[in-house]
């Protein structure tokens, strides 16, 4: 009688079943940075096409009004009424968002800052984005910011944050004030001040009342800041809430290098106890003093931040830049 032989089949083992495991573990943990990495640089991409639509938006209002846009608007002091629109509402217009700016004239609307509950804002406000004004990589504060919750006036209207702000004249919301002409008198303060940031010293692209012309950047537009990327906070602060005349509302300089571990010195409103996320490239303290509030460039993106210059090209700045290079960008007839 002839035997057949048996016939088995055969599976993985435990041991190989491990194996298999472990292997594709392995390429999963290599391959995952490669993808955050490669999501992370489209981020950044579209994040620097911003910049560039901003830049070109900016170069038509100078064509059409012969200069830069005002940094933002006061009828006599830093925060004196309406303290907008700022420069980024000026130039909605030559971003295809002529509803937007028609809607938010300054003649129908009140001063955001100083709204409250005998103030009729229309619906559409706090359901429109300006996606151009948002970095991908950000994100951590939203869209709108809680206005109503966070500055604690009723009525007032949750209007957008920016990711992207305009560059100031010197170090802090002090050199804002004696770079605004008239605002200060000459004999209570500090002469060498005056003669940085004076009507005639140092200047930046944007101040209160002012923007700058091609013909008063006599370091040269490829070398100048006008934009800087800047972070929204969290979602229980005003940061790049460009609404009010603020250190890190709407105020940036080019004194601190870009990610700096130094806080931002900002009012309190923009920097509660638990805005102070240092882990997030948040790091803020409450400056109760108006003069030394301060604010520098901040990203979620590895390593820098995108800027861009006067001649509406953008360029991604490292952390590590030389701080005498990084201010030098910032002003706009230092001779540096």
């Amino acid at each position: 009688m002839e035997r057949h032989a048996s016939r088995y089949r055969h599976g993985f083992t435990l041991v190989e079943l491990l194996v298999v495991i472990a292997i594709i573990a392995i390429l999963i943990a290599l391959l995952l940075p490669a993808v955050q990495a490669a999501r992370e640089a489209a981020r950044r991409m579209h994040c620097s096409n911003n910049l560039k639509q901003l830049g070109v938006a900016l170069h038509n209002y100078h064509d059409s009004h012969g200069q830069f846009p005002l940094g933002t608007v006061s009828n006599g002091g830093i925060f004196y009424p309406p303290q907008w629109p700022y420069l980024l509402v000026q130039i909605l217009p030559f971003l295809e968002q002529e509803s937007i700016s028609r809607g938010l004239s300054t003649s129908a609307l009140p001063e955001p800052w100083h709204s409250g509950t005998n103030v009729a804002w229309p619906d559409w406000i706090e359901t429109t984005t300006v996606g151009t004004f948002l970095c991908p990589s950000d994100g951590f504060g939203g869209s709108h910011a809680d206005i109503q919750k966070i500055h604690h006036v009723p009525g007032a209207p949750n209007l957008w944050k920016s990711n992207y702000l305009g560059i100031f004249s010197g170090a802090n919301m002090q050199d804002v004030a004696f770079a605004a002409p008239g605002f200060y008198s000459p004999s209570s303060h500090s002469q060498e001040v005056l003669r940085q940031y004076g009507p005639q010293g140092v200047k930046a692209v944007f101040d209160i009342n002012r923007g700058a012309k091609f013909r008063d950047i006599t370091d040269g537009t490829s070398n100048t800041l006008i934009l800087v990327e800047y972070l929204t906070g969290t979602k229980t602060d005003l940061r790049g809430w460009f609404w009010s005349t603020q250190a890190g509302m709407s105020v940036i300089f080019a004194w601190v290098t870009p990610n700096s571990s130094a806080p931002d010195q900002l009012c309190g409103t923009t920097c509660y106890t638990n805005s102070n996320q240092s882990q997030m490239n948040l790091p803020c303290v409450w400056a109760a003093d108006l003069f030394p509030r301060t604010a520098t460039s901040r990203s979620q993106h590895p390593g820098g931040v995108n800027v861009l210059l006067c001649d509406g090209s953008v360029h991604f700045i490292g952390d590590a830049i030389d701080v005498n290079i990084w201010r030098a960008t910032g002003t706009i007839n230092s001779g540096d």
